[in-house]
């Protein structure tokens, strides 16, 4: 039988509020319980061949690739990780001149590595320009079309990244004290190169970067004088930056990046010191969030990249030296997330009711009228939506269907898309 819920109006005041301290008490145990142990740690991982600093790394295919960089000598290696063996394998050496602190990214199922400095000191080489494709399936390269910026002279410490269908070269360093701020996109199927709208923030060298959802996330890095800490966000179709929320971690330049089911991360690297953080940004609410602390002493030019929503940071250079020691990222899983935010929004649900609770057959999800829901979702254990509720005047009719006994979470959103709260649910 349905459940009728009477419409409120006004805050209700007689419902007991659970304690902050409380609550986050018995959401860390509940998720201990239900197997999410391993969730937000660092595990060591085979470590790089040699010690290494200023490699580029990309990923194709649940692989990933480290090329050139520098050593005791600079180098134009290129070798492959396989996380299924944690192994370390050569592959075809790029045919050019050795090089540090390249640009790389990837593109269906293609890697891209190009730029950089032949020398060790900047007073020893000389920039670079030229722009390689890698095949994994034929372990072979092509050179491609040369990258036009950096007055066309080159750039090294410059930042790429890539969408779906595009490359892009950022800023970088064109001269002992000379820097940039033009972005470049590489166009793979016609191999050329268009300029677009230029980094908002100015000249810069040494930046981090993430691409979330095709929206790529850019900042960080330094302008010779400043560490910075800033981010936005380029629109690729309407060629346009957006200014988002400054990381609350410390200023830093050189560190590590990647992406992970939607979130953006960016773990070390050095703002005079060494950094051993990472951070966690969540471009759906522009926050940013501390994770589990780098596992040992920080680090700067370090390989990283993403690989079966995993993240991977390591090598690179620390405060006793090159390092090459390498280490996997299980990030909080989309349940661990929720579990999160309700700790934030269950506090402010007593406007929402669910009766009954626990649910044998249906239920019905009744809230204010100061509130405006439009739909909710029903999440399992492991994160997995596993049904789509449309609103009905102020309430909810939540069928059971045929999901198992056991705990989920009901997240109400408005016509935004905006999450508003999460409610937990029990099925008998």
């Amino acid at each position: 039988m349905d459940t009728i819920c009477t419409q409120k109006s006004g805050r209700t005041t007689n419902q007991p509020v659970m304690n902050k301290k409380f609550l986050l008490t018995l959401c860390l145990l509940f998720i201990g319980t239900m197997g999410f142990s391993q969730e937000n740690t660092w595990d060591q991982k085979e470590s790089f061949v040699i010690k290494r600093e200023r490699s580029a790394s990309f990923a194709i295919g649940g692989i990933g690739y480290v090329c050139a960089g520098l050593d005791s000598v600079v180098r134009n290696d290129l070798w492959q990780y396989d996380p299924a063996f944690d192994a370390w394998t050569q592959l075809a050496d790029l045919p050019s001149t050795v090089r540090r602190n390249p640009v790389s990214f990837s593109i269906n199922g293609k890697g891209y590595v190009g730029t950089g400095h032949s020398g060790q000191y900047s007073s020893t080489g000389v920039n670079l320009k030229d722009f390689w494709e890698y095949d994994p399936i034929l372990n072979s390269w092509v050179q491609k079309a040369d990258y036009p910026g950096g007055g066309g002279n080159g750039v090294y410490f410059a930042t790429g990244f890539a969408t779906t269908s595009y490359g892009y070269i950022a800023c970088g360093k064109k001269a002992a004290s000379t820097y940039a701020s033009d972005l470049w996109r590489y166009d793979p199927v016609a191999d050329s190169w268009l300029q677009r709208a230029s980094f908002p923030g100015g000249e810069r060298y040494n930046l981090m970067n993430f691409v979330i959802n095709d929206t790529a996330y850019v900042g960080f890095g330094s302008d010779q004088d400043i560490f910075r800490k800033d981010l936005w966000a380029y629109d690729e179709i309407s060629n346009s930056w957006q200014q988002r929320a400054d990381c609350n971690g410390d200023a830093r330049a050189a560190g590590g990046s990647f992406t992970l089911n939607g979130r953006g991360f960016i773990c070390c690297g050095v703002d005079g010191g060494f950094e051993e953080d990472l951070w966690e940004y969540n471009s759906a609410k522009d926050q940013w969030k501390i994770r589990a602390y780098f596992p040992t002493d920080g680090r700067r030019y370090g390989i990283s990249f993403a690989l079966n929503n995993k993240g991977y940071f390591g090598a690179g250079k620390g405060s006793f030296g090159k390092k090459r020691s390498f280490y996997e990222y299980f990030p909080m899983s989309q349940f661990g997330w929720m579990m999160e935010e309700l700790n934030v929004n269950e506090l402010n649900s007593s406007l929402v009711t669910v009766a009954p609770n626990p649910i044998e057959s249906s239920a019905i999800v009744c809230w204010d009228d100061a509130i405006s829901i439009s739909h909710g979702t029903l999440y399992n254990m492991a994160g997995s939506n596993v049904g789509d509720f449309k609103a009905d005047g102020n309430q909810i009719k939540l069928d059971r269907s045929n999901h198992p006994s056991g705990m989920y979470l009901l997240t109400l959103f408005n016509q935004n898309n905006k999450a508003l709260l999460t409610k937990k649910i029990s099925l008998k």
